[in-house]
């Protein structure tokens, strides 16, 4: 695998800002116990990733395969959200509504579908010849 773009690094950034924001806000909603206000947020932050993400997405798909792209930034969310998360515990600033083996279970799960999308990256990857398709080539 390549190394990030510029723009799938960009990304990263933006992204892990917004994912310390939001683990930030969750934290202190679920103190305060204003559980429905934490699906708020939820949705609130799922805004502002969309857009970043189609935009630095679209950006990179323009020079890069989609399945080279997608798979990259799938893996940037998964490192990012789960570090955050795992960091979040290990430093002890996780309310107790917060349980650490929901992380693990996170973890686990999309980890599962992150092995899936790796496996059809590498299915794709081994069609093309530098991104292109053989038959566009031939």
């Amino acid at each position: 695998m390549n190394y990030l773009s510029i723009n799938q690094l960009k990304f990263a950034g933006l992204f892990f800002i917004l994912t310390i924001f939001l683990n930030a806000g969750i934290t202190v909603l679920l103190n305060l116990e204003e559980f429905t206000l934490v699906w708020a947020l939820a949705l609130l932050y799922g805004i502002p990733v969309f857009i970043i993400g189609w935009i630095f997405g679209k950006k990179d798909n323009e020079t890069l395969p989609l399945a080279i792209t997608g798979f990259k930034f799938h893996l940037i969310t998964y490192i990012i959200v789960n570090g955050v998360l795992l960091s979040k515990h290990f430093l002890g600033l996780a309310s107790n509504y917060e349980k650490i083996e929901t992380v693990y279970q996170t973890i686990i799960f999309w980890g599962l579908g992150l092995l899936l999308h790796f496996t059809i990256y590498l299915f794709k990857k081994g069609k093309t010849i530098r991104g292109i398709k053989q038959s566009e080539i031939f």
